[in-house]
């Protein structure tokens, strides 16, 4: 498995653009500007690695870690699985879980709850049409599976990040959107910005 910030990083020498002996012919070897993009996207991923959030001049959390402390708890696993002092193995309580579930139920995003309404008093007519339309679009593009997908990840991590691209469909061969949820955990950006569109983005997309 690779992605696109640790391609071979072998390569070549992090803080340079030199590359180094390239001896294997089965390896690829990055250019100089692949070596020199690359490097800049391994220093942005070192830095936000540990990068702090300060709530207050004194407090601080790291948003990777509570993320991942999130996932533990609703999976229900310890950092330790056996209490330090009988020995016995930790029974989870899956009080996370349930208080996400809740979350879920009072958000309840669904297609139908889409509205339409017209711009002007002459488009009245034809809102019902527009309407069936942009449902069919919906149905096509599975737009409620991943309304419930994003409620779920938003309520467990906190945060959800959607990254929709335009697509060629290889039966019809038209373009059409597409959608996926990004893992929060392949994502490399600034934790302080207010959005994602504040800041540069480093994602990991896992290939085989």
């Amino acid at each position: 498995m690779t992605s696109p910030y640790s391609l071979n990083t072998n390569a070549y020498v992090p803080g340079t653009v030199e590359p180094i002996s390239q001896t294997d012919p089965a390896k690829y070897y990055p250019d100089e500007f692949e070596q020199d993009m690359l490097n800049t996207l391994n220093m942005e991923k070192a830095e936000w690695d540990d990068a702090s959030v300060f709530v207050t001049d004194k407090e601080s959390y790291l948003m990777r870690r509570v993320i991942e402390n999130a996932r533990r708890y609703t999976s229900g696993i310890f950092e330790k699985r056996y209490d330090e002092v009988t020995g016995e193995k930790k029974i989870w309580d899956p009080m996370t879980e349930t208080a996400i579930d809740n979350v879920v139920k009072s958000i309840d995003l669904d297609t139908k709850d889409v509205l339409i309404t017209p711009g002007r008093p002459s488009a009245v007519g034809i809102v019902p049409l527009v309407k069936a339309m942009v449902l069919n679009l919906f149905k096509k593009i599975d737009f409620g599976q991943l309304l419930n997908d994003l409620t779920r990840i938003m309520a467990m991590d906190g945060t959800v990040v959607v990254k929709s691209e335009i697509v060629e469909n290889v039966n019809t061969g038209k373009r059409e959107i597409r959608s996926r949820i990004v893992d929060n955990l392949n994502l490399w950006l600034d934790p302080s910005a207010k959005s994602i569109q504040d800041t540069s983005v480093v994602e990991k997309i896992p290939v085989s």
